[in-house]
């Protein structure tokens, strides 16, 4: 079944209040909370139990901290794993989206992915122990970029705790898309819902979930397919100008969606 969400970097100007408010007045089900200095800093456990005591009153889930943790990438000495994973206990965040790494699969040397695969592993076992599985973000400029390096990753991490989220790729059309979604299979997590897409001047642009109603109909078809006994998340991200207005329009449009998949 799917659930609705947010991720809350989308309402990045306002308050944890405001966000939360913006989600229960929208009817959705759970806030994927971002880390950084936007919401929920990692680390930072007085503001993760505020925010978690404030999703409880409100009826609303947590089901991802979405840290920006570069897996496998020795800048990670900034901000360790273990702080990342201190607040996510704190959030009860049922998992932690991170990264694969800091550089694109075209460019990334076979060292850098054995750093990646290694990492991946261990926080992954770091997790586990909390109950909390670790999602990696299909992302361009990382390991995920591609379908065959996000299978590459899957084949060298068998560990089922290490999930798959997607999110469409700007410059790849629908059958595409759902090329890389029948590929990911029961290794899916939760999704990222938005539209957009390039100009001709290589801009791009966020436009209404409304206009791509059919073919987010048949992603999120897939992925209920794809893990028919599992709950996931479709989660709503790159709303027009990070707006609010524009943000409940979209979240009509994803629960409706939703609603028409899951009855």
């Amino acid at each position: 079944m799917i659930k609705t969400g947010l991720v809350s970097i989308t309402l990045r100007d306002l308050s944890i209040y405001d966000v939360v408010d913006a989600v229960q007045t929208a009817k959705l089900d759970g806030i994927e909370w971002s880390a950084g200095e936007i919401h929920v800093p990692e680390g930072d456990m007085s503001k993760a139990s505020e925010v978690r005591k404030l999703c409880a009153d409100s009826g609303i889930s947590i089901p991802t901290y979405g840290s920006y943790y570069r897996v496998g990438y020795n800048d990670n000495n900034l901000m360790p794993f273990e702080k990342v994973l201190d607040s996510a206990c704190e959030l009860g965040a049922k998992t932690i989206r991170v990264w694969a790494g800091a550089e694109g699969s075209q460019d990334v040397t076979q060292q850098q992915r054995y750093a990646v695969i290694a990492d991946m592993q261990k926080i992954s076992d770091m997790a586990k122990k909390e109950n909390i599985s670790i999602t990696v973000e299909y992302h361009e400029k990382t390991l995920t970029d591609s379908k065959m390096s996000t299978l590459g990753l899957i084949d060298a991490l068998s560990d089922k705790n290490v999930k798959f989220s997607w999110q469409p790729p700007v410059d790849l059309n629908e059958e595409q898309c759902s090329d890389i979604i029948a590929s990911i299979g029961n290794r899916l997590g939760n999704i990222h819902v938005f539209n957009w897409e390039r100009n001709t001047n290589g801009d791009v642009l966020r436009l209404p979930l409304e206009l791509a109603t059919k073919q987010w109909h048949r992603y999120l078809s897939l992925v209920t397919r794809q893990i028919p006994t599992e709950d996931y998340y479709a989660l709503l991200e790159f709303v027009i100008d990070n707006d609010k207005t524009h943000f409940f329009k979209d979240a009509e449009i994803l629960k409706s969606l939703v609603n028409s998949i899951n009855n």
